[in-house]
């Protein structure tokens, strides 16, 4: 029987994602240890204190208090249970991690490490890995819990063991193995602004082969506010005297949001000693959640630079009379292969991965009809990886790890300009990257003392880096008397093929000692290195465009590197009913690479502080007291830039031609780094416990974010900000719960982006007060 269920579920499988027969997966088992903490974690019987967690921190299976590096990690149901659904809400329960929605992109910060990159080619400084696998795509970041094992994140550099562009730390993703014993889940949630979500997860098949299939999708109809633009605020829609038409959409409300996610694994066990593991996961979205903007309050807008506008409507509005909204696409698959050898254990993970997005921007962000241009900018992403380990068996006094990766990615970039009454675009830049990446690297661990271990980890990573660029002028019949070389799709601005190479070693050096079985301390030593790279889409310095060769091309953006210094304590008290984690770092930042808007039409680029400082500390702790738990951190960062003469700084203007003055070459040495809070704290708590209608589960979350700066220059600021979030279930006989929910239910007013270019001061709202109800089911 449980072989026909599982031969259905890989039918099912694959009449979603036909591909998967070529497909390749992640790095992730599932131990012994690992299944009785999942079985720990799903039962009522608290008397034994707080779940054992087990990690992979390291590439390997191990005890979250054994691992000498800050880990903040969380079983799927445990962050299901604080009503955290999706990876977007982890800073919540993790200090000193932001991760902000910018348009489809995640832009994760930790310890004030990160990129605010939103574009294709862009790599951010926290990596996200997803069963061991590493994330091309920063389009990809938002990831649904429902049929999450745990969420990991890493701090401090992760350069040894995971590579390229985890300067910052890394968010490591496990996902959950199908089951041998058919089952499942199903969820139903409806919410205001109209939003309803449905998800559904299904498992089953045998010892020998089995398969999961994930589905969810969302759909807020309503926004979270309304476009205050009219059709004849600024006159008619005229060129040249004639009425024209707008390529574009014009929705009326701002802040909504579509999503679809199908996720699926089969694991299949090739004999004693072998494993294989495939999966696919498929992805879209539609909105202009994180992307649409307004002016800021008191800034001075305009669109032809004689008009001024300034924005009075409330917070979560806007006044455009075209809109903002992105759509895109995602597919993916990997395969993981292992093997147990007599002394050690060989794995391979290869993937695949492929993106296209687009975004539609209207750039002045004011109601100024007839007179602006709207942007797009589409972004696609193909690549494959490949990763080989050798992890010897653990137990003994020296444990080792040795590996290589390879990666080979295309990304292309292509922003777009449609002048006003223009159906077609009349100027197009058209952009690509290429980067094949190798590398290899080793850590040994070596037991000295009783008690006392040693770690040392080596990797060197190779670059190469090939990219080109020109813009390209269309035809088109309605724009009045368009300059020469946009006629007719003639290229200007001609950027060659450039090409680059770059290399760096990382490596790690950890010193830890147990002063008893619950009692570790540790001091670590760590470089990692994030990735440089062209700034495709403004790699020709000239404007505006002439016939031919780009006169003035942007040198490649340098890797940037951090050095981090590192002590911690771990503890687990009380017979595991209370664990405290301390950890306390320097970093010693050079060549970080931060984006800037510079240019008329505003273009994103890349450019290299030259040196920086961080340094702080957090606590973590957890506690159980019977069916009461309790979840606590607290994280303080100081970072300054030490030497940055020269940023790009944006001048509010009161007159003509109003928006933001540009003025290169500032001195931002000694302002703060952009998202790095001083402080951040969070409290969680939850009760589980049986009533005569069945079993009830209550759960508070409680966040306080002191501010941050999101431009060097430390002219914008973020203020501090408090959410409160809560959620009550109620589990009856069967599998079936009925609970409610609510976030950010103080209504706290905050930004999820905010920049400085030449078009002025722009925001964009996060999330107002979210609530509704959900019912589930599982068997």
């Amino acid at each position: 029987m449980n072989r026909k269920i599982g031969l259905s579920a890989c039918v099912a499988m694959a009449a979603l994602f036909p591909a998967c027969a070529l497909a390749q997966t992640p790095d992730t088992a599932t131990s012994p240890s690992d299944a009785d903490a999942d079985a720990d974690a799903n039962s009522s019987d608290t008397s034994s204190g707080l779940d054992e967690i087990i990690v992979t921190a390291r590439r390997r299976e191990e005890r979250l208090q054994d691992v000498p590096v800050a880990v903040s990690a969380f079983g799927g149901d445990a962050l299901i249970s604080r009503g955290i659904d999706a990876t977007t809400d982890m800073p919540q329960v993790v200090p000193s991690l932001l991760l902000q929605k910018t348009g489809q992109a995640v832009t994760p910060f930790l310890r004030g490490v990160g990129s605010p990159a939103a574009n294709a080619g862009n790599d951010p400084s926290v990596a996200t890995y997803v069963d061991g696998v590493y994330q091309l795509v920063p389009f990809s970041g938002v990831y649904n819990l429902s049929d999450i094992q745990r969420v990991e994140v890493l701090k401090g550099p992760q350069g040894t063991l995971f590579g390229r562009n985890a300067t910052g730390g890394l968010l490591n993703i496990v996902t959950s193995d199908p089951k041998p014993d058919f089952g499942g889940s199903f969820k139903l949630s409806y919410g205001n602004f109209r939003t309803v979500e449905a998800g559904a997860y299904v498992t089953g098949g045998s010892d020998a082969l089995a398969a999961s299939l994930s589905l969810n999708y969302k759909n807020q109809a309503d926004g979270w506010g309304k476009n205050l633009a009219t059709p004849d605020q600024a006159g008619p829609q005229l060129v040249n005297g004639v009425p024209v038409t707008v390529p574009f959409p014009r929705f009326d409300e701002v802040g909504f949001l579509r999503e679809f996610t199908a996720s699926g694994k089969i694991v299949a066990n090739l004999g004693e000693d072998t494993k294989l593991t495939l999966t696919a996961r498929y992805f879209e979205n539609f909105g202009d959640q994180g992307e649409y903007r307004r002016g800021a309050y008191g800034a001075t807008l305009s669109a032809n630079g004689v008009t001024p506008y300034i924005f009075t409507g409330g917070f979560y509005d806007n006044a455009s009379d075209l809109s903002y909204y992105y759509d895109g696409r995602q597919y993916s698959f990997s395969a993981t292969l292992e093997h147990d050898l007599p002394f050690a254990t060989l794995k391979s993970i290869s993937s695949y991965t492929n993106y296209l997005g687009r975004s539609v921007v209207p750039s002045d962000s004011t109601p100024q009809i007839g007179q602006t241009n709207t942007n797009t900018t589409t972004n696609k992403v193909e690549g494959f990886t490949q990763e080989l380990q050798l992890l010897s068996n653990g137990g003994g006094s020296l444990n080792w790890v040795v590996g290589a990766f390879y990666l080979d990615s295309k990304s292309a970039i292509s922003p777009t300009t449609f002048t006003r009454g223009a159906l077609e675009p009349t100027l197009k830049i058209v952009g690509a990257q290429k980067t094949r990446s190798v590398s290899g690297f080793g850590e040994i661990t070596l037991d000295i003392f009783e008690n006392t271990r040693v770690t040392a980890g080596l990797r060197y990573t190779r670059d190469k880096f090939s990219a080109f660029q020109y813009y390209e002028g269309l035809r088109t019949s309605t724009i009045p008397t368009p300059p020469a070389s946009f006629q007719f799709g003639l290229r200007s601005n001609d950027v060659p093929e450039q090409n680059t190479t770059q290399s760096a070693w990382t490596y790690r050096a950890v010193l830890d000692h147990k002063f008893d079985p619950d009692i570790m301390g540790y001091a670590s030593y760590s470089r990692g290195f994030k990735s440089g790279g062209f700034n495709v889409g403004g790699m020709c310095l000239t404007s505006p465009a002439p016939l031919g060769l780009c006169p003035s091309i942007a040198a490649p953006v340098k890797p940037e590197v951090l050095d981090a210094y590192e002590v911690g304590l771990k503890t687990q008290l009380f017979d595991r009913h209370l664990r405290l984690n301390f950890a306390s770092f320097y970093y010693d930042y050079q060549d970080l690479q931060i984006q800037v808007v510079v240019g008329t039409p505003p273009a994103f680029q890349f450019r290299n502080a030259a040196a920086a400082e961080i340094y702080g500390g957090e606590i973590e702790g957890e506690a159980a007291l019977g069916p009461l738990k309790i979840n606590f951190g607290v994280g303080l960062i100081h970072s300054k830039y030490k030497n940055f003469p020269d940023a790009t700084i944006f001048l509010p203007r009161d007159a003509a031609p109003y928006n933001n003055a540009q003025l290169p070459n500032a001195d931002a040495s000694g302002n703060k780094l952009i998202r790095a809070p001083k402080f951040t704290a969070n409290l969680g708590v939850s009760y589980d416990t049986e009533t005569s209608f069945g079993g009830l589960n209550l759960s508070a979350n409680y966040y306080h974010n002191s501010g941050f700066f999101w431009d060097a220059q430390n002219r914008l600021k973020e203020p501090a900000y408090d959410l409160f979030n809560a959620q009550a279930e109620l589990r009856f006989d069967g599998g079936l719960s009925i609970g409610i929910f609510g976030k950010n239910l103080t209504k706290e007013k905050y930004y999820s982006y905010v920049r400085a270019s030449t078009d002025g001061d722009q925001v964009s709202p996060a999330a107002p007060r979210t609530y509704g109800v959900t019912l589930r089911y599982s068997y």
